[in-house]
């Protein structure tokens, strides 16, 4: 199975399952994740609280996106 990043409703439905006090391995096999993406995801995208907001979640994940460098290969014609 490919990899995929989480999409903006993936990450609102994450956090309102997290508000909702769902289990985690619940959370996992409703949105069908791995658990360990799941986790990923809290660890990365939660503020310093511990709190987990999906639309700021996705604001960071767009940010992180926006900084990465581009790759030499694919802004090289002749390659």
């Amino acid at each position: 199975m490919p990899y995929q990043h989480d999409t903006p409703e993936e990450r609102d439905a994450l956090g309102v399952m997290l508000g909702m006090k769902l289990p985690k391995t619940y959370i996992s096999v409703i949105l069908g994740k791995h658990l360990s993406s799941i986790y990923h995801e809290l660890n990365r995208n939660s503020d310093e609280n511990g709190i987990y907001l999906g639309r700021e979640a996705q604001d960071e994940a767009d940010q992180r996106r926006a900084n990465t460098k581009e790759r030499p290969k694919m802004s090289n014609d002749d390659l």
